[in-house]
């Protein structure tokens, strides 16, 4: 078996990767969303959920989000969770998380999409030096901290682009109830984060500093066990960003956003296998407003949505799980309104999109891959490489993490 799980993990590798970074590999091969199935990711939005997976290497093979190859030195990360009583509780490090800054609001009106409701606390705008964790258990329930600092260092400037200098800093708190309402678990999180901004050098007399660019989310999770193999989840995210750098270059955006979810899942096979659907509400409201010679414009847009995903996960042999899924937005709508009222409907989330993927377990270690398949096989030529065109391939991992427990 040892041979076989080498040959196949080469083979994999050899079959090319390019990489987006939204969530983990589990949870993208599915097509669903890290809150309606339980996983590692759970941690990024619930810092109290570190204690459900202590004593966790996590590594993320990603690219730098830019389509270049692995091992590129940008977007892998990753970090240890580890049980520690001398600190009283389970903490843990990561690195090199990607992670997206507050300037979103702009994100609808020049794509103009809103961020993926499905993977907004994973996007690639800069990577953080370092995320720390901590929590501890509190009777039926628990609580965890999260801090974040990241910066983008001191990029040479240009002569449109001054110099500048920006650092990112976060603190998000996570607690887990036990038996609330009708939910046996509930989580509840809030988190402010806060860039600062500095145009390099400071010139005497002129104001080189941002006028206030942060993100506030807070959010609930809550699941109900119908039976030994059923449970339902429930779950509501609200963020509200503002990216106002008036004094810099005349620009203030702003936007909010609110995501309602429900998710059925049925485990099978004594729970080695699920099956889940999902259905999430999502709009918000972005303004960007720009100040330029004592005149201001400003661009409107709002947007929502509703979301349908179903998913399967099952293990087929030991060591050996497969992982499929399916999203299709039922209704999308984009407004916008600059000059003149401006329909533009969402081309983009009209589309379904289909994942699949795999988990491969050797002793300690979990490898998870998305993986996708290309049409226009040629028989002839075998089917694992290049098929077609120069470059592309059968089947190609487009995401890999791998994990060690301990």
């Amino acid at each position: 078996m040892k041979k076989v799980l080498l040959m196949f993990l080469a083979g994999l590798m050899a079959m090319g990767a390019s990489v987006k970074v939204y969530a983990d590999a589990r949870i993208d091969s599915m097509a669903t969303d890290v809150r309606e199935v339980e996983d590692l990711d759970l941690i990024w939005l619930y810092p109290n959920k570190v204690l459900e997976y202590k004593n966790t290497v996590d590594f993320r093979l990603n690219t730098d989000g830019l389509n270049t190859s692995l091992g590129a030195g940008n977007g892998e990360w990753g970090g240890v969770i580890a049980d520690e009583a001398s600190l009283g509780g389970v903490v843990g490090v990561y690195v090199n998380r990607p992670a997206v800054l507050p300037n979103v609001a702009s994100s609808l009106l020049i794509a103009p999409v809103f961020k993926d409701p499905l993977g907004y606390y994973f996007q690639t705008y800069m990577n953080n030096d370092v995320d720390l964790f901590w929590a501890q258990a509190m009777g039926d329930g628990s609580f965890g901290v999260h801090l974040n600092y990241g910066d983008n260092g001191v990029p040479f400037g240009t002569d449109l682009i001054p110099q500048q200098q920006a650092d990112n800093i976060g603190l998000g708190l996570g607690l887990g109830l036990a038996n609330v309402g009708p939910f046996g678990q509930l989580n509840i999180h809030a988190d402010y984060d806060m860039e600062s901004l500095t145009y390099l050098p400071d010139v005497g007399g002129v104001k080189n500093k941002d006028n206030g660019i942060y993100t506030i989310k807070i959010g609930a999770l809550g699941q109900t066990d119908v039976n030994d193999t059923n449970f339902i989840r429930a779950f509501a995210d609200v963020y509200m960003d503002q990216f106002n750098t008036t004094d810099l270059d005349g620009v203030n955006d702003s936007d909010w956003d609110v995501t309602l979810g429900v998710s059925c899942s049925h485990k099978v096979n004594s729970g080695k296998g699920l099956v889940s659907t999902g259905l999430l509400f999502n709009t918000g409201s972005a303004t960007d407003k720009t100040t330029l010679g004592g005149n201001t414009s400003e661009v409107d847009g709002s947007v929502w949505e509703i979301l349908w995903n179903g998913s399967v996960e099952s293990q087929v042999a030991d060591w050996l799980t497969l992982r499929t899924g399916i999203e299709k937005a039922l209704a999308s709508r984009i407004y916008q309104n600059a000059f003149a009222p401006t329909y533009i409907n969402g081309v983009t989330n009209n589309n379904v999109a289909f994942d699949t993927g795999f988990g491969v377990t050797w002793q300690n270690f979990v490898l998870n891959g998305v993986v996708k398949a290309e049409s226009g096989v040629n028989p002839g030529n075998g089917i694992f490489y290049a098929p077609s065109a120069a470059g592309s391939s059968f089947l190609t991992v487009t995401e890999a993490d791998l994990a060690y427990k301990f």
